[in-house]
């Protein structure tokens, strides 16, 4: 799985600012390299195009004291494995999965499922509290 993230400096984070983030795709890979270099991959691209735009928000917010500190990927991956349960958490700095055993449940045609959360349950930041009343979002 693979994120764009905007990293506000340590001093915004402070007074409430907190990470933007956007789910970019996620997509398979091969553990050995030759098949990786000779197989079909698929990739599915898993935002809509609506979603605010982090590059225009690094472009936005520019200069000495910017509470921007940079623009970035991070992905996260993991051996898929029958029976295991993967949450993938956003942090102030990127993604992690943590696994853990899942509960039984019939999963026949269930497709996939991703949860994402922040760690703890914990309430969204000043700066997304407020996006998300102007936004709608």
């Amino acid at each position: 799985m693979d994120a764009q993230f905007l990293k506000w400096r340590p001093w915004a984070n402070l007074i409430g600012f907190d990470s933007m983030y956007r789910i970019e795709r996620l997509g398979g890979r091969y553990i050995d390299v030759r098949d990786e270099n000779s197989r079909r991959r698929l990739d599915y691209k898993l935002y809509p195009e609506k979603l605010v735009n982090l590059s225009l928000m690094l472009d936005r917010y520019n200069g000495r004291l910017s509470p921007v500190d940079t623009l970035y990927g991070s992905s996260v991956y993991d051996v898929m494995q029958e029976d295991i349960l993967y949450r993938v958490y956003r942090t102030q700095s990127g993604l992690l999965v943590r696994k853990s055993t899942a509960t039984p449940v019939d999963i026949s045609g269930a497709g996939i499922t991703i949860e994402i959360s922040k760690a703890c349950g914990e309430q969204p930041g000043l700066f997304r509290r407020v996006l998300n009343t102007v936004s709608g979002w």
